[in-house]
């Protein structure tokens, strides 16, 4: 009988911790933001899941000065199949509201939101970003989450035909959270 008790006690407690860890109703804006990879595209009509080099939904910190993190927030995204290519998604600050912003060649000139295609696995190509877009379609400046969609077209300067695109990213989505404390 003793032992009928300790079971009975037992397994009201762990339902007790259960239950409340499922009933909060404030808890984890990150559910309700974040489904899935935190940024997704087809490369030339293939389906990808992307994360930044750690695994997460975090903006990271750029490593080109031509993109300050004072003027920018950063989003990467690697393809679970291939980490040697990565996007780079550098977005203005000034830019961080509902909104479209369309790019033409890639300049380094850092007056406005951009992304950068790097693929790593293939020495022959030298990849450069024709055009493009980002749009944001959320903005939680609360949570410091940010949601959009983008596309671009790449082209290979050390082609023949250098203005010929060489990879189009279309149905790009993202959805990560930037200035994300340690």
């Amino acid at each position: 009988m003793k032992k009928l008790k300790l079971l009975a006690f037992t397994l009201l407690t762990a339902s007790l911790f259960v239950g409340c860890s499922g009933d909060d109703s404030s808890s984890d804006v990150n559910d309700q933001e974040q489904q899935g990879a935190p940024m997704t595209a087809k490369f030339n009509g293939q389906l990808k899941d992307m994360y930044n080099p750690f695994g997460t939904n975090e903006s990271t910190p750029s490593i080109f000065t031509d993109y300050p993190d004072e003027d920018f927030i950063t989003l990467k995204g690697r393809p679970t199949d291939n980490y040697f290519n990565e996007i780079n998604m550098y977005i203005k600050r000034t830019d961080l509201h509902v909104g479209s912003y369309d790019f033409v060649y890639e300049d380094y000139n850092n007056s406005t939101t951009f992304i950068i295609w790097i693929d790593n696995s293939n020495g022959d190509i030298y990849e450069h970003t024709k055009n493009g877009n980002v749009t944001i379609t959320e903005i939680n400046t609360e949570t410091k989450f940010v949601k959009g969609t983008f596309n671009l077209d790449v082209v290979d300067l050390w082609s023949t035909t250098p203005d010929v695109v060489h990879t189009s990213i279309t149905e790009g989505t993202f959805a990560y959270y930037y200035d994300v404390e340690d």
